[in-house]
């Protein structure tokens, strides 16, 4: 219902726009083809304010029907918003990516990895994977204490919404506990799978676009790496984050992804080995036919 009236508002203003554009084209036409009007220094005016208005309201109306798309909320129960979900390119990796964790040995290692490059320091939770912190450089002025850098990294193979749910929420309260000892107003979580149920693995995705980051103190921007279906999510609503936060989140997702794709370079696709596996798996099938029905 809220697609349906968000589609019926923006027809209803693209209809707004056009008779304001063929009534500037009437008056245009009116200036260039009346030589006494097109001398009125003062008509000319009103008719280039006009015009920059119309242009304003046109540019609010692509910005309007690109964050209705783009900001949609997914429901991780709904089978047809999965689907769209799963028709935007801008979760995709490129498909050559797909199983990477049949060729990919380690990813939690070189994730491991990354961080030490940067100096973060593992901090020991029973909650997630490895939990990386690191001492702000710079001394925040108007707070007068240093700040940290936090990530948190969590692996299942069984990943679903559920569990992106209660990830984000242990995160949440690990910041809010340790705030004292060592505040962290920026906060990335990366969450890894290797399974290959595509629509559980989406379902989980939904609750990564959806989340909105923000908390009583700092915020928290989560990411998933689906190893078999080459995709990464990521939140897309991030309007209530600060501007600065924003490019650090911005910033980290890129050079995960990054981590992610030259990991799929250094461990590229034999050919043949997508077919191979489809092959196997229909054998395997067979076997387990024929000892049901022996």
């Amino acid at each position: 219902m809220r697609r349906k009236s968000s589609l019926k508002e923006l027809i209803s203003q693209l209809i707004i726009l056009l008779i304001l554009a063929a009534a500037l084209y009437f008056i245009y036409v009116q200036l260039t083809s009346r030589p006494e009007l097109s001398d009125v220094s003062w008509l000319r005016s009103i008719f280039y304010i006009a015009l920059g208005i119309f242009a304003i309201m046109f540019l609010l109306f692509l910005r309007q029907a690109f964050s209705n798309h783009a900001l949609e909320r997914y429901d991780p129960g709904s089978p047809e918003s999965l689907r769209r979900l799963g028709r935007l390119r801008r979760f995709k990796l490129p498909r050559s990516y797909q199983h990477l964790q049949e060729r990919w040995p380690e990813p939690l290692e070189d994730i491991k990895k990354f961080f030490y490059d940067k100096n973060y320091n593992a901090v020991r939770s029973d909650d997630f994977e490895y939990v990386f912190e690191r001492e702000r450089s710079i001394l925040s002025p108007w707070r007068g204490r240093r700040y940290f850098k936090r990530c948190f990294v969590f692996y299942h193979p069984m990943l679903n919404v559920l569990i992106v749910d209660q990830k984000l929420k242990q995160a949440e309260r690990w910041i809010d506990q340790y705030w004292d000892q060592a505040a962290s107003d920026r906060n990335f979580l990366i969450f890894v799978t290797d399974m290959e149920n595509f629509e559980e693995i989406s379902s989980a995705g939904a609750g990564i676009v959806n989340f909105l980051g923000t908390m009583m103190r700092g915020s928290l921007y989560p990411v998933l790496i689906d190893l078999d279906g080459a995709r990464y999510f990521f939140p897309v609503d991030v309007t209530i984050l600060k501007r600065r936060d924003r490019l650090v989140y911005y910033y980290y997702r890129w050079k995960i992804k990054r981590l992610v794709k030259r990991a799929a370079r250094r461990y590229p696709a034999r050919s043949g080995a997508a077919s191979e596996t489809t092959v196997q798996r229909g054998n395997d099938r067979e076997i387990e036919i024929e000892e049901e029905k022996s």
